[in-house]
């Protein structure tokens, strides 16, 4: 049996998975207003890269660490969603624009409807994620 499928391009597959997951995210975060609003686990997306300047990469690095933990502690109580830069430019760039991203890496916090409720770029403050996680719903 001769299998006529043309092979598909892995770039072509790994666009496609993308933009399969921008969607997804995207459509959580919009809420629809003609349905009663969905109770969920509030959500944290961390925004980072692993091609970078020594600088960025260092910030990136101490920045996942404190998250990291923090989703370990509160792991039963939120969604969590790491985001490469570097692997997933197109999702990550039209976030960046659609919240206003300058620096990595960032935090967005989405409350239990899925509504944006606060962003943080750059260094994290472990007490000041926790504080904001549990404003969110996370406690």
């Amino acid at each position: 049996m001769v299998n006529d499928t043309p092979k598909r391009n892995p770039r072509t597959q790994d666009r496609e998975v993308t933009q399969k997951k921008k969607r997804a995210i995207l459509n959580e975060n919009i809420q629809d207003k003609t349905k009663e609003p969905r109770k969920s686990l509030p959500k944290l997306v961390l925004i980072t890269t692993t091609q970078a300047c020594g600088c960025v990469l260092e910030r990136c690095v101490k920045g996942e660490k404190i998250v990291n933990k923090l989703v370990h502690q509160f792991s039963k109580k939120l969604t969590f969603e790491k985001l490469d830069h570097a692997r997933e430019r197109d999702l990550v760039t039209q976030l960046s624009k659609e919240y206003k991203l300058h620096y990595l890496p960032a935090l967005l916090f989405f409350d239990e409807e899925g509504v944006f409720n606060k962003k943080m770029e750059g260094f994290f403050d472990k007490e000041e994620i926790e504080i904001k996680l549990k404003e969110i719903g996370g406690e």
